[in-house]
């Protein structure tokens, strides 16, 4: 040991010893505060989770109601690209509202709905849609009826036939009296 001295005393070892003391309680208090900082996150995790279970539960509750509000698309270009995306049949509903003929638009649900204010000029209301042989078939609003969707899947069976001439669409009336039938256009 080196000699001491004069005046020298022990009051150093007491600094050590607080610092040391001092740095312990801060390492204490860090870690301890992690400790407590997981257990709290674990606890907002769980509740997390839950917020989530219970938003996604809403979120699917909420979406049947939407379905039964009979909503077609708006955008024709949208519905055409969906469609045409899908392989789906699509249905114009030209100046009248699906949710005027609910009844069939649920008997056509295999389809893409459009509503349209017009369809090529004319605002006439009716029920407008493309055949398997790649024809135009429409009905007029005042005879829907639940017969439709039945003559409707009808025209979508249809072969394709290639048009003779392109660019050339033929439109045609499909006819249907109250009682299932067909009738001729213009027939009673």
């Amino acid at each position: 040991m080196p000699p001491r001295e004069p005046g020298y005393s022990n009051h150093y070892y007491w600094d050590y010893l607080f610092i040391g003391v001092l740095l312990l309680a801060v390492c204490i208090g860090i870690f301890g505060g992690c400790s407590r900082s997981i257990a709290g996150e674990k606890e907002k995790a769980e509740a997390d989770a839950t917020l989530a279970l219970a938003k996604a539960k809403r979120d699917r509750q909420s979406a049947k109601p939407a379905v039964d509000k009979l909503t077609a698309n708006q955008d024709y270009e949208k519905a055409v690209l969906h469609a045409d995306l899908t392989g789906k049949p699509l249905v114009l509903w030209v100046g009248i509202k699906c949710s005027d003929h609910d009844e069939l638009y649920r008997n056509l649900s295999g389809a893409v709905h459009c509503q349209l204010p017009r369809w090529r000029k004319d605002d006439t209301p009716r029920l407008v849609i493309m055949g398997g042989d790649d024809c135009e078939y429409w009905i007029a609003a005042s005879k829907l009826n639940l017969k439709s969707a039945d003559k409707i899947r009808e025209k979508w069976s249809l072969p394709y036939i290639p048009p003779v001439r392109g660019g050339i669409r033929i439109s045609e009336e499909i006819s249907i009296n109250y009682n299932g039938g067909i009738c001729l256009p213009g027939s009673t």
